[in-house]
């Protein structure tokens, strides 16, 4: 317990938490539950050479890393996209952009919390799974959200990090202790090159597997110098990512050679293989995969939680949101349980009449954040420092034009994948612009009303 208070002041300042809880919290939500099955992927895509297109999707992520520093060093006020959109672009564009975002993380929010269902039920069926049927995922989805929505609500900032923290420690100390075996068994590198779509493939997979640290930037207003300590977590936490990631890339390239996973493999099957690769018990592995994406669900639902109360408090939501309650505000954190609630039922309720309902919730939701969130801040950045190059920057990025240039062209690029087939993901496309349209119409009603 003295360890435990130790560690909890070393994470709190007087007024919010430091650069490790802000660290904690990019982490918790970047390493999350795919980190079990996708390296798996990545080998079986472009066997060795995943090592290589893990690092080539690591440095272009890192032009959004950048961007986002250099956003957040100007306008470091809390709320994210809304905060640097809002600087530039004015208050209705900057409140657009951050209900849409808290909008997009609604979805992913249901969607970890699926995840953690998912591989719950598996561990308490394995092998067998009799207990992944819908009804069971629709009830422990449902009370997953409410019990992780309503712990994170009612934690206070200067803990969050904390537990967040401590959360990913833990996560991380799993996925390398379950890796670990595939070493025992590593054949190393068979020689064989990928074919350039292959090679393709597994960057894309890997670009994907790093979304989500833009989370940390909510918390910009919690932070006692964020001007400064926001842009060195975002540097920070970057190369952590890089190195878990490579540990289990080479640790999968040596086992599963490229097209070695049967077309159609699921993540349950995945995780199955991973299991029977490792000699690990496959209850376990599907446990610790649950415990990966509860982390991650706690991350997204706490962070939403506090953009709803900064929103409110700028008159952007209903003032209610941002009330306090012994220095928690419980109703920010009950309002978005129940948002995420209902995304969660509807998705989950779905499956057997939709079998791709999760597919779509997924698209929709990565489509939003890329929208409002990763998109912006190149744009910003780049708009900036071609309108405004005397402004202050406490950071500034390196080669801003090739560095804020390509930082648009990748979020492009991700949004073009992740709607690239129309015809089968109309219904992900169609969701978006529902709430994109929602988002308008509550950005006007709010702005008339203040």
């Amino acid at each position: 317990m003295l360890v435990l208070a130790s560690w909890c002041i070393l994470l709190s300042s007087k007024n919010g938490i430091t650069r490790l809880g802000v660290i904690g919290i990019a982490l918790s939500t970047v390493i999350g539950s795919g980190v079990w099955k996708d390296s798996l992927l990545w080998s079986n895509s472009a066997g060795f050479f995943s090592l290589l297109a893990v690092f080539v999707g690591w440095l272009l992520m890192m032009t959004v890393g950048f961007s986002y520093a250099e956003c957040v060093g100007m306008f470091p006020q809390g709320g994210g996209p809304y905060s640097y959109v809002g600087g530039a672009f004015g208050k209705r564009a900057g409140a657009f952009t951050g209900l849409l975002f808290f909008g997009a993380y609604c979805f992913i929010g249901a969607i970890l919390s699926f995840l953690t269902s998912l591989f719950a039920l598996g561990a308490l069926s394995y092998p067998t799974f009799v207990l992944l049927t819908t009804p069971n995922i629709v009830i422990l989805t449902a009370i997953l959200i409410v019990v992780i929505g309503l712990f994170a609500g009612i934690t206070p900032t200067r803990k969050f990090g904390f537990i967040a923290l401590g959360w990913v420690i833990l996560k991380i100390v799993l996925v390398l202790g379950v890796f670990a075996f595939l070493f025992l068994s590593w054949t190393g590198p068979t020689g064989v090159v990928p074919s350039l779509n292959g090679l393709q493939s597994a960057v894309n997979n890997s670009i994907w597997a790093l979304l989500g640290f833009e989370l940390m930037l909510v918390f910009s207003g919690d932070m006692d110098k964020p001007e400064k300590d926001m842009p060195r977590s975002i540097l920070l936490t970057l190369p952590v990512f890089l190195i878990v990631y490579f540990v289990v890339a080479l640790a999968a390239s040596g086992r599963i050679a490229i097209g070695a996973i049967p077309s159609g493999t699921g993540t349950v099957g995945l995780l199955a293989m991973l299991a029977s690769m490792t000699g690990v018990y496959g209850g376990l592995i599907f446990a610790f995969a649950a415990i990966s994406a509860a982390g991650t669900a706690y991350a997204i639902l706490g962070t939403m939680a506090r953009q709803a109360s900064i929103l409110a408090a700028d008159g952007h939501l209903p003032a209610f949101l941002n009330k306090e309650k012994s220095g928690v505000k419980m109703n920010a954190g009950l309002v978005t349980t129940i948002l995420v609630l209902i995304v969660g039922v509807v998705m989950t309720a779905t499956m057997d009449v939709w079998t791709t309902s999760v597919d779509m919730f997924a698209a929709a939701g990565i489509g939003l954040v890329l929208i409002s969130a990763m998109l912006p801040a190149g744009l910003t950045a780049l708009y900036l420092r071609m309108k405004m190059p005397a402004i202050s920057r406490p950071y500034k990025a390196p080669l801003h034009i090739v560095t804020f240039g390509l930082a648009v062209l990748l979020s492009l690029y991700l949004l073009y994948l992740n709607f690239a087939d129309v015809f089968a993901f109309w219904p992900a496309i169609l969701i978006s612009l529902i709430v994109i349209v929602l988002v308008l119409v509550a950005n006007s009603l709010f702005r008339t009303k203040q």
